[in-house]
């Protein structure tokens, strides 16, 4: 295991915004990924590999090409409901959890996947292939979240009433639920640097969903 090879294969990734890998196509009788070559050859996977350029190839961006939200408000009669969607269409996402940790090269905190044959295929991951950047570790990273849902009820109040003049109470949610392909925590990144665009980092806290109960008062 060396960290400091699929270090410097993930910053390669980040400079090119992830549309730079090596495109494997599934694992040989030895447990290592085959690699299709620019040329269409196909080699099994070396330790040269990772610092060579020439087995790289534009696999797709980490940018999103379309951004959609859409927001809804309901009403009726005392009752008032609120709807806010988020999606994000058209980017790859390289699961780092995966690159790091669905690899027999290492002894500890692998995946429960690493078991599974890569492809569909019958051949596992051998010892002896380390962690890596290839394309089998990019997803495609579309998604249609439910960011919010609020439901509210006004109470009637008489007109007469000289302390207060209005009470609501609601019930929110965020976070509610994802429909997504991607198998990693969430999809939606943050993309806080645009090198760094589609690349989902590795031991990072979970997104949560919460519930929010409040009262608004007019006095």
């Amino acid at each position: 295991m060396d960290f400091k090879d699929l270090s410097y294969v993930l910053a390669i990734a980040r400079y090119q915004n992830i549309t730079k890998a090596a495109n494997s196509l599934y694992v040989s009788e030895n447990g290592l990924f085959l690699i299709e070559k620019p040329d269409g050859e196909v080699v099994e996977f070396s330790n040269d590999q990772l610092k060579n350029d020439e087995y790289r190839q534009y696999l797709g961006s980490g940018l999103p090409k379309v951004y959609l939200g859409w927001t809804n408000n309901l009403s009726y009669k005392n009752w008032d409901l609120s709807m806010q969607f988020t999606s994000q269409l058209g980017f790859k996402i390289l699961n780092e959890p995966r690159a790091f940790y669905e690899n027999n090269s290492i002894a500890y905190n692998r995946l429960k996947s690493v078991e599974e044959a890569p492809y569909g295929g019958q051949y596992t991951l051998s010892s002896s292939q380390p962690q890596t950047f290839v394309s089998y570790y990019l997803e495609d990273g579309d998604f249609l979240k439910l960011t919010n849902l609020t439901i509210g009820y006004t109470f009637p109040i008489k007109k007469n009433n000289k302390y207060i003049k209005g009470v609501r109470a609601y019930l929110s949610g965020d976070n509610l639920f994802c429909i997504t392909g991607y198998s990693g925590l969430d999809p939606e990144l943050s993309n806080w640097y645009p090198t760094s665009a589609g690349i989902d980092a590795r031991d990072k806290y979970p997104s949560i969903r919460s519930f929010t109960f409040g009262l608004n008062l007019t006095f």
